[in-house]
């Protein structure tokens, strides 16, 4: 009895199956999918199976769904993660040209490594407030005559001579904002050697009077130079200069007779200016600044200077031209 019922629901089973197979072919799509929701209602019930209007109205079944396969556009205003990089230090003995490194030594004035990794560090000078300058050129006070005998000149005693005039000056410098500004004062050193005149015309025009003249002169000066340095690595300085003079001066001769110009020793005041420029040997070079940190020499010069004196005397007149040359140091 139990093998004829179940025989009996398996070929009931089967007739069923069947019975939907064929109908789902010769029905169409929409028929399908009411019968799909029939049978759906039998099973879970109407509220779970017909969706709410709105969800109908917003997306139907003729709508196309978004296809994936499209790129996703971003936008271009979102910033790209940037990766920092971990600082690089470099070798220069592998770099042909100069680069800019960070170094922990250049808060301490290191500016250079060269390619035998010499370190090289900026040394800071020492304060400049003084300048002084020696030179030598020549000189002749070519006015100069004897008061009491007119015939007895500069020229006729000591012409053939070739004398030279040395000078030293010092600068004490008070104004450094715009150019160098300083008082000045120095002196120097000048001889001339000469012979005599004969006092009777001699027959002989070619003898020479056997005295031997001796004029030494050592001229003073107290005066204001300004240099036109606006640059603190400037070559070459112009500057002007003016003072006040005084020659003190004195002549000698061998037979230890009056002397020709008219006086054993005398002083005679003049004044002066002078143009004249300096050229700079190089302020940073090993050499300078070995000067400045062992004797405070901050920069050396060559300086070149014309100076004109004026005499004020009516008896002594020292006037004439100098052309000198020399060094000029800053300290």
């Amino acid at each position: 009895m139990r093998k004829q019922s179940l025989l009996t629901t398996f070929m009931f089973g089967s007739l069923f199956i069947f019975t939907n197979l064929a109908y789902a072919q010769n029905s169409t799509p929409e028929q399908n999918a009411e019968a799909k929701k029939n049978t759906a209602r039998q099973v879970l019930g109407p509220a779970l199976v017909t969706p709410p209007d709105a969800l109908t109205d917003e997306l139907s079944p003729d709508d196309n769904l978004p296809s994936f396969d499209e790129p996703i556009e971003t936008s271009a205003s979102e910033p790209i993660p940037q990766i920092k990089k971990k600082k690089e230090y470099i070798d220069p003995r592998f770099r042909p040209e100069s680069r800019f490194i960070e170094h922990p030594n250049a808060s301490k004035g290191l500016i250079k490594i060269d390619k035998d990794k010499i370190y090289h560090y900026r040394v800071k000078h020492t304060d400049q407030k003084n300048a002084g300058s020696f030179r030598l050129g020549t000189y002749e006070p070519l006015n100069l005559i004897n008061p009491e005998n007119t015939t007895l000149t500069y020229t006729s005693l000591y012409g053939d001579s070739a004398p030279i005039l040395l000078l030293y000056d010092q600068e004490r410098q008070f104004f450094q904002k715009f150019g160098k500004l300083a008082w000045k004062f120095g002196g120097g050193l000048y001889l001339a050697n000469g012979h005599g005149e004969f006092a009777e015309p001699n027959p002989d025009p070619t003898a020479i009077p056997p005295e031997k003249f001796t004029l030494f002169v050592f001229p003073l000066n107290v005066g204001a130079i300004y240099r036109l340095h606006y640059f603190k690595n400037q070559w070459i300085v112009p500057y002007v200069e003016g003072g006040l003079d005084a020659f003190c001066f004195g002549e000698t001769r061998d037979d230890d007779q009056n002397p020709s110009i008219g006086a054993k020793l005398g002083i005679a005041p003049a004044t002066h200016f002078s143009l004249g420029g300096s050229i700079s040997l190089g302020k940073n070079a090993n050499s300078f600044l070995d000067l400045d940190r062992e004797y405070g020499i901050n920069a050396v010069y060559l300086t070149f200077e014309y100076r004109n004196y004026i005499s004020l005397s009516d008896k002594f007149d020292f006037s004439g031209e100098a052309l000198t040359g020399g060094i000029t140091a800053e300290y």
